[in-house]
């Protein structure tokens, strides 16, 4: 649900990773955790039982800046690894995996997913600037993705995601391509088959180019076979603003985030609120997103993002 608290860990998780692989990244990424003290406060005992002082620390230094999870559908992509790196996470696959969905015919735990095929995330300068709902109900319109007819993804519409729909329905977004140089990381996916099929959906592809460090070239390949009501949605860290050259400008921390619709004629520009409420008692929250809309059967659609300080 990509909450913004950690309810547990996850440092005692890494202990017990570079125990039983001799894995010095995690044990590196663990000791880094407590000294900014951001690991949950409710297990650290468990760290006790778990660390194997034999297995030394070791940075990231070493890893690529570039990792496709094929199974989850989901890229990791990064400017560096200096500690003020850019960071884009972007997703593309059914919620159980796609090792999952050949092998199941039945829901065996996908209630905490998402209907979020395309969507991505967005970190820079240390801040988060482009972000996710986080641990509510369960709607394609509260992530950075597309709706029609203000629908959205196959399973959405409740509390837990109905993954037993996707896998009746086959609804199975895949990433189409995934490359990357030293200045620029090109991430491709396809959605198409994640929506219902009666909303006439014939493509949605979306075209992730990361210019690194600071700029993100959001492309987005659209066709139905009859003209629907169209909205992307880009949901900032805080809230945004029109500036004097009509792109939109937010503030994160002292990080700016530019938001600029390049593809503008015929394309309304505003924002949406978002009011979240769970059945979990949590407190109530709004979450505010810039909206582009369009009524049409072909839309291909291009956003730049940038950001500095």
């Amino acid at each position: 649900d990509c909450d913004r608290n950690i309810e547990h860990g996850p440092d005692f998780q890494l202990r017990a990773l570079a125990a039983v692989y001799g894995d010095g990244h995690a044990q590196w990424l663990a000791s880094r955790l407590q000294d900014r003290e951001v690991a949950s406060n409710q297990s650290q005992w468990l760290n006790l039982i778990w660390m194997d002082l034999k297995v030394p620390e070791r940075a990231p230094e070493d890893l690529p800046r570039i990792r496709h999870f094929h199974d989850m559908g989901i890229v990791v992509a990064r400017s560096d690894w200096s500690g003020n790196e850019s960071l884009v996470v972007f997703k593309c696959g059914p919620c159980i995996g796609h090792h999952g969905v050949k092998n199941f015919n039945f829901d065996p735990g996908g209630g905490h997913a998402h209907p979020d095929a395309n969507h991505f995330l967005l970190f820079g300068c240390g801040e988060r600037l482009i972000r996710d709902d986080g641990y509510w109900g369960k709607f394609t319109r509260r992530h950075n993705s597309l709706t029609i007819n203000d629908c959205g993804q196959v399973g959405e519409g409740k509390q837990y995601f109905n993954a037993q729909a996707m896998l009746d329905a086959k609804a199975f977004p895949m990433i189409r391509r995934v490359t990357s140089d030293t200045s620029l990381d090109y991430i491709s996916g396809d959605a198409t088959i994640a929506y219902p099929r009666a909303l006439g959906l014939k493509r949605f592809v979306r075209h992730l180019l990361f210019l690194k460090p600071q700029v993100l070239i959001v492309i987005d390949d659209i066709e139905l076979e009859n003209a629907a009501a169209l909205e992307l949605r880009f949901y900032p860290e805080d809230l945004a603003h029109r500036d004097s050259t009509s792109a939109w400008v937010s503030k994160s921390g002292n990080i700016n985030l530019r938001v600029e619709l390049l593809t503008p004629t015929g394309v309304e520009q505003d924002l949406v609120q978002e009011s979240l409420q769970a059945d979990n008692g949590r407190k109530p929250h709004v979450m505010t997103g810039i909206r582009f809309r369009t009524n049409i059967n072909i839309w291909r659609n291009v956003t730049a993002i940038s950001w500095a300080p």
